[in-house]
This record gives C-alpha cells, sequence and structure tokens, in this order.
C-alpha cells in the first residue's frame, strides 16, 4: 500500500473484497486509508 500511495498520479485505491466484506474496515484502519489520512 506504501509503495502505490507514493506513486506519482494515484489518486485513491478501491479495496474489494469478494465474500469477505466484513474485512473492508479493518483493512482500511491498518493500512492508514482513512479521511483524516488524506491530503485533500
Amino acid at each position: 500500500v506504501e509503495g502505490v500511495k507514493n506513486l506519482t498520479g494515484v489518486a485513491g485505491f478501491h479495496i474489494m473484497a469478494y465474500d469477505w466484506e466484513s474485512s473492508v474496515s479493518e483493512i482500511v484502519k491498518a493500512t492508514g486509508l482513512t479521511k483524516t489520512g488524506r491530503n485533500n
């Protein structure tokens, strides 16, 4: 995630958790991809 976040032109991520939707919130928190961590 850190490597992709730092790529020029990357504006966001799409997290797909097919048949494991309950894990998305935990993944977002663990990677620091929260609204408070955004630059805009």
